[in-house]
């Protein structure tokens, strides 16, 4: 099993955007409109994502993890709005998958090469 943690770059904006939308998909079923969860909330989460990896804003890291040479997740973080040196983990999304095979060190060091 081999795990790799680097930076975003813009052919895996998809890939995160798929995974965001499947995890609000899954948490506001019910919630919010099946219309817009099925429809537009794609659309939106990957221009949103195309964007972000493209040209993060200042501070901010997107960085993806690679199981066994597949997208297995990504966090991002960055300055508090308000508070810029201040630093906020924003995102930490792993694919429903591969994270049953992570030890427990692998999963810190996603987030822990962060800091």
């Amino acid at each position: 099993m081999s795990l790799v943690i680097r930076p975003a770059v813009p052919a895996d904006a998809d890939a995160i955007a798929a995974l965001h939308a499947d995890s609000r998909r899954e948490l506001f079923r019910g919630v919010l409109a099946d219309s817009y969860l099925d429809g537009a909330m794609d659309d939106e989460l990957r221009g949103r994502w195309q964007d972000a990896v493209a040209a993060p804003g200042p501070g901010w890291t997107i960085l993806v993890a690679i199981l066994d040479a597949a997208f297995a997740g990504f966090v991002s973080a960055g300055p508090y709005p308000d508070e810029p040196e201040r630093q906020t983990i924003q995102n930490v999304y792993v694919a429903p998958g591969p994270v049953h095979a992570w030890t427990g060190g692998q999963r810190v060091d996603f987030v822990g090469n962060l800091l």
